[in-house]
């Protein structure tokens, strides 16, 4: 499994194909002008973080880059990319309606031409192993809701539903929990951008 250390990660802000309902996957779909400015809401929880980041890793897909550069206006940080954390490559299922997908994989289908579920989760784990052995501080990391999925299914939980742009700390449990982190949710859509709560996971 991973080494057990504290990181942040986000997912990327509104892209066109979350407005418009479709599956993108590994299909490269830009953020929205709502998809920026959910990144420079996000800005304003980075001050209050009882932690700062001190590397920004993100995925090779231009909706994450591009949310790791509008957080990067303040945090002047080095930015790396990381292919391994992309989406879920959907094949065949990309560009179709978002519920006939979402549905599919509910199921356990594997798409046509495209990733598997335990074949997708493996990448996601080899690029979190590769990003929490590569920085010495505390790494930041723009991404997908598929990653958020891929790391907690490997432990055999669930996550609730991950919300663009929405910063979340993980944090190493001090017992021997299931899930070795504990996830706090950093609140950015509320006047008080300093709140955080916990996430509990779904077994």
């Amino acid at each position: 499994m991973l080494p057990l250390r504290p990181f942040y990660m986000i997912r990327h802000g509104q892209t066109v194909a979350n407005r418009e309902g479709w599956a993108s996957g590994s299909i490269d779909t830009k953020l929205t002008d709502l998809g920026k400015e959910q990144a420079r809401a996000a800005q304003s929880v980075l001050p209050f973080l009882p932690q700062k980041p001190t590397a920004l890793y993100h995925s090779a897909l231009s909706r994450a880059r591009d949310t790791a550069i509008i957080l990067n206006e303040i945090l002047n940080l080095p930015m790396i990319e990381c292919a391994d954390l992309n989406e879920q490559n959907f094949g065949t299922w990309a560009g179709q309606p978002w519920e006939n997908c979402h549905a599919k994989l509910v199921a356990g289908e594997t798409p046509p031409q495209g990733e598997g579920r335990e074949v997708f989760n493996a990448r996601v784990m080899h690029g979190l192993h590769f990003v929490l052995t590569t920085t010495t501080g505390l790494p930041l990391i723009a991404s997908h809701g598929g990653v958020f999925d891929a790391l907690v299914q490997s432990y055999g939980f669930e996550i609730p539903d991950v919300k663009n742009c929405h910063l979340y700390g993980f944090e190493p449990c001090t017992n021997e929990a299931p899930f070795p982190w504990t996830i706090w949710h950093y609140g950015c859509e509320s006047e008080d951008s300093s709140t955080k709560e916990q996430i509990v996971l779904i077994d």
